[in-house]
């Protein structure tokens, strides 16, 4: 065996690591840019930008945080497509991005919203409404697959007939008259 060999009980199976890669992400977001004045201090002290800038950066950056969730639904349910080689289905997310962000770049000023907060928040409708055609397109592939399962295991059990257990009840009384007999 290698030196650098991992056993089996030190290694964690890769959607567990997914799923703390992910959670991490989104809390380390959440912190930085919910908790009071510390988005404003790292653009302050480490960044280097002023107090006044700064203050024009949060609601952008609070928007930013809610980033990792459609982007991440989206990356897992497009490997999984791409997988099964099913990339035909994830053609109409993009154009849904694309429309979605187009139309909110042309409402969300008509509600008040400019500068660096419509840029963000259109980015993010773009985004969610990617990741839940992307979304949709899964469960139509899935539920095809299902049904192409449940199709099949019928045709089997067709063409299995010789082949099948007796029901229980007859093999019950099998072994009553093996018991009989004995």
């Amino acid at each position: 065996m290698p030196a650098c060999h991992v056993g089996p009980a030190a290694r964690l199976p890769l959607g567990q690591v997914w799923r703390m890669g992910q959670g991490l992400c989104c809390q380390l977001c959440f912190v930085m840019f919910w908790t009071p004045n510390v988005s404003e201090k790292i653009l302050i002290d480490i960044i280097g930008v002023d107090f006044a800038f700064a203050e024009l950066c949060v609601v952008p950056l609070r928007i930013f945080s809610f980033f990792p969730v459609p982007v991440t639904v989206r990356a897992h349910l497009t490997g999984w497509l791409m997988t099964l080689k099913k990339t035909f289905v994830l053609a109409p997310s993009s154009v849904l991005r694309i429309i979605v962000l187009i139309t909110s770049l042309v409402v969300l000023p008509y509600l008040g919203v400019h500068g660096a907060t419509l840029g963000v928040g259109s980015l993010l409708a773009g985004f969610v409404g990617e990741s839940t055609m992307v979304a949709i397109a899964a469960c139509y592939v899935y539920r095809k697959q299902k049904k192409k399962m449940e199709n099949e295991s019928a045709a089997e059990g067709e063409d299995s007939a010789m082949t099948d257990l007796p029901p229980a009840e007859e093999g019950t009384d099998v072994v009553e008259m093996q018991e009989e007999r004995d």
